[in-house]
């Protein structure tokens, strides 16, 4: 006997009894109505734009009524009808949906997780053996409530039809599998790592063995429960790369990256988007709906997907709630930025590393109205920086916070290079900055900053993860935000006198200092000082035949050096010997000499709020630079 799909999990309720699972599906499922049922009799139109698209919807139809899925009835069986239309399946073919917008608006989800690629790369190990599953006409196993059939009725060819199964379009169908699968994958999970994305299901293994064994239990158990195999979507034999939620993984390599039709896909939408709006075509928010879904499906790869579309995102929000689906307008230049970064993006290879986050580097940072400060610990070693030069008072204090993660960033790049770290920890006591970096999305007002933080991040090869700390335990950082000047480590005196002695030199100005640690007579502060000749050296000519002394903050030094070529300036600058300085090339190039020192601990002092910080000096050495200056024979 042949067990129509509409009633097959009935059919077998004394199987998943064994299981200890109650399924209340009897009687069928019943639609949530929360606010009130529709009114009036809905849109009894089946939408087929060709022939051959009419061909398959019958046949597709008849297939469902021999199934058991949908049955033949009289209008009076009929409550409300839902327009019908082909959706193209990933394989090549069709599937019928039904615009079910109506009923949903009555009978709106609740919110649940499901699990996608994210669940895959947390759970993946090296070396693992991958399995895949496909169920056929997964949402049809379920039985539909006869009061709740007379709501999902439809009109084809002059006939008149409801559903007996549970049908795509649906609102309530996702989360009402999902959570009946898992109580599925509940028996597994005791046996194997399991991953169910609706009716995809992705096994992994640790050996071939025990992959080959235990992947004929899942198929017992799947096909006692009445639930249908689709074997020919079905990889059975275990490999190390497969094929997952349009994505190719592979645990071998360690490594993710979307599939080539997806990736095709993508390009041809973001380019025909980007060549209609030259040509002042008006966009659909639908429209803007799917590319933002493509885009957002490969999130897993590029961790900028998120704020790399919320102008798309926000103007098709707004879209919907103003005027519907099939509301246009002309993308702007905000959207168009965007489309044209993706533009970009895509042409260069999506691949994500999989090897697990292990925290190498943990940053803290904090802000105020008056600065920005932060530590950064690796091993035991740990270190400070803060910048009190500017007013933030006008900004909100979660801008403040998300600022002043990109300032450490920045801060703290030379010694993240120099100690080879890729893996950081973001510490900060924002709850809003925590979470947007964790999810990599922020809104509107905070996006740029965020943008900024993620692009960073990802010239410089980093992976940034964030936590949220109390307060209380934020108080260096803090303290450092709200201090009157955080680069205050200097060149001790007798190294700077024994520097100036070997190389016979007599700099006039220090360029970078205050009261308390100049080494000149002259000098030039941070911020305003009574005793300074000037404020701020980036903003001087240093182009006036005075010999200058240098000990720039360590993020500044590549700013300094294209200046000093520009301003063809006379100098002694020091700065950390190190391999990692991306302007290396360029002083040894416009030296007239240089001497390496001894370690920046053996020629450093540090100033009152580091030694506050219980912070440590830079790693490494220094190097003495001299430029533009004719020394004595």
């Amino acid at each position: 006997m042949i067990i129509p799909l509409g009633a097959c999990l009935t059919r077998y309720s004394e199987q998943w009894s064994k299981l200890g699972i109650t399924l209340n599906l009897n009687e069928g499922l019943k639609i949530p109505w929360i606010q009130g049922k529709p009114t009036g009799r809905g849109c009894a139109v089946a939408l087929v734009n060709s022939e051959k698209e009419d061909t398959i919807l019958q046949q597709l139809i008849q297939e469902e009524i021999e199934e058991g899925t949908i049955e033949l009835c009289s209008p009076d069986d009929i409550s409300f009808y839902s327009l019908i239309f082909l959706f193209p399946k990933s394989n090549g073919g069709f599937r019928k949906v039904m615009d079910c917008r109506t009923i949903n608006s009555y009978a709106p989800p609740t919110h649940f997780k499901m699990d996608d690629c994210r669940t895959v790369r947390e759970i993946i190990q090296y070396n693992d053996w991958g399995v895949t599953l496909d169920l056929k006409h997964a949402y049809s196993h379920i039985p539909m409530e006869i009061e709740s059939r007379r709501w999902l009725g439809f009109r084809y060819k002059d006939k008149n039809y409801r559903q007996r199964a549970m049908c795509f379009g649906l609102a309530i169908a996702p989360q009402t599998f999902t959570l009946l699968i898992r109580r599925v994958i509940a028996q597994l999970r005791p046996l194997m790592r399991i991953v169910a994305y609706l009716d995809d299901f992705l096994l992994l293994f640790k050996t071939k063995e025990e992959a080959e064994t235990l992947t004929v239990v899942a198929l017992q158990l799947f096909t006692s429960l009445g639930l249908t195999i689709e074997w020919q979507k079905s990889k059975l034999i275990p490999t190390h790369r497969f094929t997952y939620l349009g994505m190719d993984w592979d645990t071998i390599a360690m490594n993710v990256q979307p599939i080539g039709k997806r990736i095709t896909k993508a390009k041809r939408m973001v380019r025909d988007r980007i060549r209609q709006t030259l040509k002042g075509v008006q966009t659909t928010a639908h429209t803007i709906s799917k590319i933002v879904g493509i885009l957002q499906s490969m999130s897993v790869c590029e961790p900028q997907t998120f704020v790399r579309s919320r102008n798309l995102i926000t103007v098709k929000d707004q879209m919907v709630t103003d005027k519907g689906w099939n509301d246009s307008i002309l993308l702007d230049s905000d959207q168009m930025e965007e489309l044209l970064w993706w533009d970009v993006r895509l042409r260069n290879p999506l691949e994500c590393n999989l090897i697990p986050f292990v925290v190498q580097a943990i940053i803290t940072s904090d802000a105020s109205q008056d600065g920005l400060g932060a530590t950064l610990m690796i091993d035991n070693n740990k270190f400070a920086a803060q910048i009190t030069n500017e007013c933030y008072s006008t900004m909100t204090s979660n801008a403040r916070e998300m600022l002043a993660i990109l300032f450490a960033l920045e801060e703290f790049t030379e010694t993240l290079r120099y100690y080879n770290i890729t893996d950081i920890l973001i510490q900060t006591d924002n709850q809003t900055c925590a979470a947007d970096i964790q999810k990599r999305s922020s809104c509107s007002q905070l996006n740029q900053i965020l943008v900024q933080i993620m692009d960073y991040s990802g010239r410089n090869n980093w992976r940034l993860q964030s936590q949220w700390i109390p307060g209380v335990q934020n108080t260096i950082a803090d303290k450092l935000s709200r201090g009157t000047d955080g680069s205050d480590f200097q060149l001790k005196q007798e190294i700077f006198d024994l520097i100036c002695l070997t190389l016979e030199l007599n700099p006039e100005i220090d360029a970078f200092a205050t009261d308390y640690n100049t080494k000149t007579e002259k000098y030039i502060s941070w911020k305003k000082e009574s005793l300074a000749i000037a404020t701020d050296a980036m903003k001087q000519n240093w182009g006036n035949q005075v010999v200058y002394y240098m000990f720039p903050h360590i993020p500044l030094i590549n700013r300094v050096v294209g200046k000093l070529i520009q301003d063809k300036a006379k100098v002694l600058l020091i700065t950390p010997d190190w391999n990692t300085l991306l302007s290396l090339t360029d002083l040894e190039r416009i030296a007239n000499k240089s001497i390496k020192l001894h370690q920046i601990k053996d020629c450093c002092e540090e100033g009152p709020l580091l030694a506050a910080a219980k912070a440590n000096l830079p790693p490494g050495s220094l190097r003495a630079w001299v430029k533009n200056i004719v020394q004595n024979n």
